[in-house]
């Protein structure tokens, strides 16, 4: 092991600490110290899990805070529809309002509770801070006298060379400065991090508006970026002045530093929140790969919207021409029908047919939840089996090529495995169920046939669940810090 000097070691230690002009202590006062010290190390242990504690429920509360304000938003955003007045009765709209009443008396309860465990967390903070500061001084004290030691030491021994080395070593920050500082820089490297995140959401939604431009299709970003950058810069302003204001108070200023502290250490509670991802699509990922998934979910949402319409229209324009060839059939071929069991099928697949038309328009009337994990693999093998089964259609062949530019757009700009799309075609066009055409009736086949084609582009499900529009408050939480950092009285 490698040795060092008195020297090294005071060197070591001065770094450390920091030397300062401290009074030397009295044996008794220096003893008297680090049993203080001794007796409140298990008392502050006790005090940091309870900190730990009292964190840990201040996170839940900001987390029923956020579902109650994106509540309260989605509340508002439907009283703001131009709609409302008049679609709505005068009983729905009190209950609006009670509910919005009651949401901001919960809200009020929920922030009074938050702000009482952060004074209950402070005077645990303070405690420690006050020990470990005890333990600062009487370290200091010790290294105080090893100085003198020191000192005395090389005037004895070299008294030319002391005059030469008396000029004041430049020392760094003092501690207690040096410690706050630490906080708040921390506070600018999350910052930092944090504009670099909300840069690359407003990239992914740019390029998501992108392909959706290119196809034709409906995308509106869910979150306001743009928001949340100009909150985000705020507060790098905020949390830069707080730095820059550490660097002009003098270490006997405890009273300011303690002050700056506390609001250093709140931030990087509400940071440490902010970053955690609420919507529980994993519990590995962070706040924004959580909205990006959503964000990108938006995207698919809207392309599997645009899909949908288009076949929609198209198999209805289907549906009406067939139904116009059977009804316009001539007498004579009616009148042959009635011994040959045609008109008998006739009518078995006009029945069929409005089915499909039924299913049909409630698929196209409803609107696609976000809450659906969508597979682009899925939509391009509903695109192509479409294309494949209408090719020859010429009453459709613009909605045949409007799906092959979108399926186009899709390769372009997603991975596509072909295998997988072709699994999902051969799964949806019931392959693995065959009939034996011998063995069922002609008009039982048209049935199959209905329930094959409704269960191919799922025209069987429904999509009437009504979904709370999506919003994240990651903007509103950010300001939120804005407020605290601007109330605080730091700056």
């Amino acid at each position: 092991m490698e040795e060092f000097s008195e020297e090294d070691n005071l060197k070591q230690c001065e770094m450390k600490l920091g030397l300062q002009t401290l009074e030397i202590l009295t044996e008794e006062e220096k003893t008297s110290l680090y049993e203080h010290i001794l007796e409140n190390v298990d008392y502050v242990n006790r005090k940091l899990k309870a900190c730990v504690e009292l964190e840990n429920e201040n996170i839940i509360h900001y987390e029923n805070i956020r579902k109650l304000e994106q509540l309260l938003a989605n509340h508002h955003f439907t009283m703001e529809q131009e709609n409302y007045e008049q679609d709505t009765t005068e009983e729905d709209k009190q209950s609006d309002l009670d509910d919005i009443a009651r949401i901001n008396a919960e809200l009020t309860t929920l922030k009074e509770s938050v702000t009482k465990i952060f004074n209950k967390r402070k005077k645990n903070a303070d405690f420690i801070s006050d020990w470990k500061k005890d333990m600062v001084t009487y370290l200091k004290n010790e290294l105080r006298e090893i100085h003198e030691i020191y000192n005395a030491k090389n005037i004895t021994e070299e008294p030319e060379k002391q005059v030469e080395d008396s000029t004041e070593m430049p020392m760094d920050l003092e501690p207690a400065v040096a410690a706050v500082k630490t906080e708040a820089l921390e506070n600018l490297a999350v910052m930092d991090t944090l504009l670099n995140n909300i840069k690359s959401l407003i990239a992914k939604q740019q390029n998501h508006a992108r392909i959706a431009e290119s196809m034709d299709a409906h995308y509106k970003a869910l979150n306001n970026a743009f928001e949340m950058k100009n909150y985000a810069e705020e507060l790098e302003a905020l949390l830069q002045a707080i730095s820059n204001k550490i660097d002009t108070v003098p270490a006997e200023n405890q009273e300011e530093l303690d002050k700056i502290s506390e609001t250093n250490i709140q931030v990087s509670v509400l940071f440490n929140y902010l970053n955690n991802a609420k919507a529980g699509v994993s519990k590995k990922i962070t706040r924004f790969d959580e909205i990006g998934i959503i964000e990108e979910n938006e995207l698919k949402k809207e392309i599997a919207e645009t899909i949908k319409n288009i076949r929609c229209e198209a198999e209805l324009k289907k549906l009406r021409d067939d139904i116009e060839i059977i009804e316009d059939k001539s007498p004579f071929k009616k009148f042959v029908g009635r011994f040959t069991g045609r008109n008998k099928l006739d009518q078995t697949m006009l029945d069929q047919i409005q089915i499909r038309q039924t299913a049909i328009r409630k698929t196209f009337k409803s609107k696609m939840p976000l809450s659906y994990n969508y597979s682009i693999h899925e939509l391009i093998a509903e695109v192509e089996m479409f294309m494949e089964e209408n090719r020859d259609d010429e009453l459709i062949t613009e909605d045949v090529e409007q799906l092959r530019k979108i399926k186009e757009v899709l390769k372009k700009n997603f991975v596509i495995n072909d295998h997988k799309v072709i699994s999902i075609i051969e799964r949806k066009t019931g392959k693995n169920l065959p009939v034996n055409p011998k063995k069922v009736s002609k008009a039982d086949l048209i049935e199959i046939d209905t329930y094959r084609f409704l269960n191919r582009y799922g025209y069987d499900k429904s999509n009437d669940v009504q979904e709370p529009t999506y919003q994240d408050t990651l903007a509103s939480e950010i300001k939120r810090i804005i407020d605290y950092v601007k109330t605080s009285g730091i700056i």
